[in-house]
């Protein structure tokens, strides 16, 4: 379980002024803080990631990659809006990173904030030498495909996957796409090509078990529709409620009630994976 960082109070205590009395000292502190909140990060100690790096901008308020490495420790804590500010500080000191501009787009990303995400991208592309890889198309799809932008996403997770096969949140967005334009089989295969490329822990399971349960339920499919939404119990989520009200129609338990009336297939296809 990934350890997430509550807040700033954490951080080591700067050694006494004796010792970092010149810039030499201080430097080193600042690359043995960088390197181990790198360490904690890769370990996925977040809150041990932090402390370190939050010490080394105290230390160095002018160190961007110290900020950059303490944003992407707030991002992958789920901690979004903490995170853009630090990549902010990071680019303000340092505006030629593509990095930067990167690791902020994925923080927009996760804010909903998908027009500034593609802008971020847009600079990214620009700043990079050479061909961009899966882990660009990706993320620049996903902004696209939570902006509405449906055929652009599809290009770049078409890029994505050409470059990359085992991507697969592109795999169930490009599902997802294809099923909304009623492009069934193409979508059950990308469905399928998901369900081999994801882990068997990731939040992803849900999602590829509960959008092909809704593709197959509007094309007829009501068995292997209720086979999906059945599986979904495997995994915790909030829409767990809609799916199992799916399957219990399915599986003849009488018409929708209650709080299941409202529960449409055709709408539920409409909504963005989690």
């Amino acid at each position: 379980m990934a350890k997430s960082p509550s807040s700033a109070n954490g951080a080591p205590p700067i050694p006494p002024p004796g010792l970092l009395s010149t810039a030499k000292q201080r430097s080193a502190q600042v690359d043995i803080d960088i390197r181990e909140g790198r360490r904690a990060f890769d370990a996925e100690d977040y809150t041990t990631a932090v402390n370190h790096l939050i010490r080394a901008v105290q230390i160095d308020p002018r160190s961007d990659v110290a900020y950059y490495w303490l944003g992407r420790s707030y991002l992958a804590a789920q901690i979004g809006q903490t995170a853009i500010v630090q990549f902010n500080t990071a680019l303000a000191i340092n505006p030629r990173n593509e990095f930067y501009y990167f690791a902020r787009a994925k923080a927009e990303v996760t804010m909903g904030l998908y027009p500034a995400a593609l802008v971020d991208f847009q600079k990214t592309q620009e700043l990079h030498k050479g061909a961009l890889d899966a882990l660009f198309h990706t993320g620049r799809g996903d902004a696209y495909f939570y902006n509405g932008q449906s055929d652009l996403a599809r290009q770049d997770y078409d890029q994505a996957l050409t470059l990359d096969k085992t991507v697969a949140s592109a795999y169930l967005h490009r599902a997802v796409i294809r099923a909304r334009l009623g492009d069934h089989p193409s979508a059950m295969a990308d469905f399928d090509a998901a369900l081999q490329a994801v882990s068997k822990t990731s939040h992803l399971n849900f999602d590829i078990h509960y959008f092909r349960g809704l593709a197959e339920q509007l094309h007829g499919d009501r068995t292997a529709a209720l086979a999906d939404y059945e599986a979904t119990r495997a995994f915790d989520d909030a829409r767990q409620k809609e799916a199992q009200c799916l399957a219990a129609r399915l599986g003849g338990q009488g018409p929708a009630s209650g709080s299941c009336r409202g529960v449409d297939p055709k709408k539920e296809l409409q909504k963005p994976p989690a």
